[in-house]
């Protein structure tokens, strides 16, 4: 192999809880979380931690 190149090699399958093989799928969230567009990103504000705190509140 030529310097600074590597192989991967997949040994497992990536499976939700109910089984499902999610390559070449991907996952879908349960509560999607949206980007502020327009607005200035805020390096301390972290909306997907907002929203998870916010559900756990509940």
């Amino acid at each position: 192999m030529a310097e600074d190149t590597g192989i991967h090699i997949t040994t497992a399958k990536w499976l939700t809880p109910d089984g499902h093989w999610v390559h070449n799928v991907g996952l879908t969230p349960d509560i999607k979380v949206d980007p502020v567009v327009g607005e200035v990103e805020d390096p301390k504000k972290d909306p997907q931690m907002e929203k998870a705190l916010e559900i756990l509140d509940k």
